[in-house]
């Protein structure tokens, strides 16, 4: 089947499920399936939808998928950090870098943190894209648009909805607790995320592991920062940085805090 390059496919809605709340074939072969356990969230919540792709086609298939969250009719809301410091940080942009190779006959799963607007009055939707690439299509290289736009509901958060964050670094490791404005452990694991920024240095690290509402890791060896997305960056032992720390949840507001380190080996 020859498909057009760069022609955009909508997919119906579909009603709200536990799991999936849009699926389709949007090229014979290509099924898609956009996962997300609710569609009303606490304004201000960060929320992770999953993006699951199966290529029954006799053919590798190149993918590019992303999503993010937009006011219906408007580009997506990631130029709000610049007014709000709490905006979650785009630290792998909204599609995959360079985009996937999926073998046929295996399937794919693609994750996004989206940050929700804080504003609970303010209309919102799930935008998600993926592109598909196919050796069949002309001319080669070329790609189908998908797009999906999920409405989304926002209710306003109650006070044990808040986080408080305390971070703790030097330059070797950091600490990171985040509790309740009520002074509570969050009653679920938060998405946490550290970008560092220096003179000479840029990075990002998107930690997993928490125990009790703490988060802690190591920066790596003296000379690099080895980030969770594969991001390598020189820190000169004698240049000062300065850490920001955002935890969130889809029932927690997302929080941001800071940290200085000074120069010094």
């Amino acid at each position: 089947m020859t498909l057009q390059p760069d022609s955009a496919v909508h997919l119906p809605q579909g009603a709200s499920a536990t799991n999936s709340i849009v699926a389709g074939e949007p090229l014979p072969g290509i099924l898609l399936d956009l996962r997300l356990d609710r569609t009303t969230f606490i304004a201000g919540g960060v929320i992770e939808p999953q993006i699951v792709i199966h290529n029954t086609t006799g053919f590798d298939a190149n993918i590019d998928a992303g999503a993010s969250a937009a006011a219906p009719g408007q580009p997506p809301t990631a130029g709000s950090r610049q007014s709000d410091p709490r905006w979650w940080p785009d630290l792998r942009g909204q599609h995959s870098p360079g985009g996937r190779r999926l073998a046929s006959g295996e399937s794919l799963t693609l994750s996004s943190i989206v940050q929700l607007p804080f504003d609970p009055t303010q209309p919102v939707e799930l935008h998600a894209t993926v592109r598909v690439g196919l050796p069949t299509m002309t001319p080669p290289g070329s790609g189908r648009l998908v797009d999906v736009d999920v409405p989304l509901q926002l209710t306003a958060p109650t006070p044990d909805q808040e986080l408080t964050l305390e971070l703790q670094t030097d330059r070797h490791q950091w600490c990171l607790q985040a509790t309740t404005t009520g002074g509570a452990v969050p009653m679920e694991p938060l998405d946490v995320a550290l970008t560092l920024h220096g003179s000479r240095l840029y990075g990002e690290r998107a930690p997993l592991a928490e125990d009790g509402g703490v988060y802690a890791g190591r920066w790596g060896l003296e000379g690099e920062v080895s980030m969770a997305n594969g991001v390598v960056v020189d820190r000169p032992a004698d240049d000062p940085f300065m850490v920001s720390a955002w935890a969130g949840g889809p029932d927690y507001v997302t929080a941001v805090t800071q940290g200085a380190v000074p120069a010094g080996p």
